[in-house]
């Protein structure tokens, strides 16, 4: 009888120890979801101001030139930030770029669209 009784308590013992253990992987999948969570939303900061400080030059610069501002060149520069935010959320939430890799790819996006706006600003021959 001791023996079954002995049995019976390690037995206890033991699933206290898996409760215990499955609470602690639940514990520690939720900071790992907490920490991914935080990560993305800085990767999207970083995205968001690359674009940022690309595009507002841009802006500053086609308000320079007023007789030039048409709702050609205003529909350009509204699908050119539309189109850098939409390219910097999707590439932080789609890779695991650093924030330097982010940054620079998101500028460089950008940049590229950039130079398609400046195209309205030629004088026309």
């Amino acid at each position: 009888m001791p023996n079954a009784v002995n049995n019976q308590g390690r037995a206890d013992s033991l699933k206290r120890d898996i409760d215990s253990l499955r609470a602690q992987d639940f514990s520690l999948l939720r900071a790992k979801h907490l920490l991914r969570s935080r990560e993305l939303w800085t990767r999207w900061a970083v995205a968001l101001l690359s674009g940022i400080a690309a595009l507002v030059p841009m802006i500053i610069i086609t308000k320079a030139f007023p007789n030039r501002v048409d709702s050609i060149l205003n529909a350009s520069i509204i699908t050119v930030c539309v189109s850098v935010l939409v390219f910097g959320t999707f590439i932080t939430w789609a890779s695991s770029s650093t924030h330097q890799e982010l940054a620079t790819t998101v500028s460089t996006y950008a940049a590229v669209l950039v130079v398609f706006v400046g195209v309205f600003l030629e004088p026309p021959s």
